[in-house]
């Protein structure tokens, strides 16, 4: 009997761990999908059954710079919206006595779930002795501490060695400014083990906080501009009719650059009835025929691969827009045929000064009409012959 109630002590003690790992994976209650089980609860509650406060300030990230793509090339900026990856350094510092297996959260959501880095899609880091630097971003692997025996390879945090700066790599980060600022914002939460709760910890599996309260959750601004905006199109048409059967029209495409940090170069202008209106000489991408014919002339140029002709500063609002960030030029077409209205789409298409060179278009519509000519008859009467005779 004794046994056997050793065995049930063990069984219960062990019972709320073996649910969570059921429940997150999804065999008992359809918890979300793995790949969105990494977030800093996701983690706590599959290791404990148990759910967090996070009221404790032990550990923060207190600060991040130098952030750069996966090759070393600085960003300062992103697009809104999108997707990337980076590296950037991250101070961690300690406001306690020493504390072990620290965690590093990072929302690449944006947060949708409005919680930080307690759910969602999160990356997740440890303090690495290949990651460490020194506030320059030198690597500096002598800041780097383990106080756990081995195999624990989690690195820890104390005074000696305090505060932290580690260099990590997020991917596919969703590019958003949560506070309307200008610039990008990444949630994130820290996680830590106190003394008497500290355990082996050899992956980010491990990295969960030693108590509900043990974790601290933020937002940190990077040093990255979100940019809005893009490319805006319009067309105009002059005249906007003829007569029967029709003719030459002129087409004015202004377009404008809105973006408020990055420049565009123009790669293409294409019209869905006339076909090509301007490309940089040597484009991959030439435009699609036109549907009605091609055009007869134009003052659109934009110059080859080599010395591209059209490049966009970055615009605004303004109306009109500054100097420098719009371009018109006109083309001229023949639209001709039995009375009707035609409506042709213009599409100009760019890419952006960022690393990325990532694509920008913007397009609009114009409308000509050829009108009814009335049919008209003209009646001429004239005297052919007069017929005379005398009368007694």
């Amino acid at each position: 009997m004794k046994q056997n109630r050793k065995f049930w002590h063990c069984l219960t003690g062990w019972l709320p761990i073996l649910l969570g790992v059921l429940t997150v994976g999804g065999l008992l209650l359809g918890a979300q999908p793995a790949s969105a089980q990494n977030c800093i609860s996701d983690r706590f509650f599959a290791a404990t059954g148990g759910h967090l406060t996070c009221t404790a300030n032990d550990v923060r990230i207190a600060a991040v710079n130098s952030v750069t793509d996966l090759n070393g090339n600085p960003i300062t900026q992103c697009i809104a919206g999108s997707t990337f990856s980076f590296l950037a350094n991250f101070e961690v510092l300690l406001g306690a006595q020493a504390r072990y297996d620290i965690g590093l959260y990072f929302a690449t959501d944006a947060d949708p779930n409005g919680d930080g880095a307690l759910t969602g899609t999160c990356a997740v880091n440890l303090l690495t002795k290949a990651a460490e630097v020194d506030s320059n971003g030198n690597p500096a692997p002598q800041n780097f501490i383990n106080l756990d025996p081995a195999p624990d390879t989690c690195g820890d945090i104390d005074a000696a060695h305090n505060p932290q700066f580690v260099r990590v790599q997020i991917n596919n980060a969703l590019c958003a400014d949560l506070n309307n600022d200008g610039f990008m914002d990444l949630p994130n939460c820290t996680s830590w083990r106190q003394p008497g709760s500290n355990q082996v910890c050899t992956s980010t599996q491990d990295a969960y906080p030693g108590s509900p309260s043990k974790c601290n959750c933020g937002t940190l601004q990077l040093p990255v501009r979100v940019e809005t905006g893009g490319l805006t199109v319009t067309k105009d048409a002059s005249p906007a009719s003829l007569p029967e059967p029709g003719g030459e029209f002129t087409y004015t495409v202004t377009t404008v650059n809105t973006l408020s940090f990055t420049s565009v170069t123009l790669d293409s202008i294409c019209d869905d009835k006339f076909g090509t209106v301007a490309t940089v000489g040597g484009t991959a991408t030439p435009c699609p025929a036109g549907t009605i014919g091609t055009i007869n002339s134009t003052t659109c140029a934009l110059g080859t691969q080599s010395a591209p002709a059209v490049t966009l500063t970055p615009g605004d609002s303004i109306t009109p827009p500054p100097a420098g960030s719009f371009y018109t030029c006109t083309f001229k077409a023949n639209v001709t045929g039995d009375p009707q209205t035609v409506t042709d789409t213009v599409t100009v298409k760019g890419h952006d000064a960022t690393t990325a060179k990532t694509s920008r278009q913007g397009s609009d519509t114009a409308q000509v009409s050829i009108t009814n000519v009335p049919p008209s008859a003209q009646v001429i009467k004239s005297l052919d012959s007069l017929q005379c005779a005398i009368v007694r």
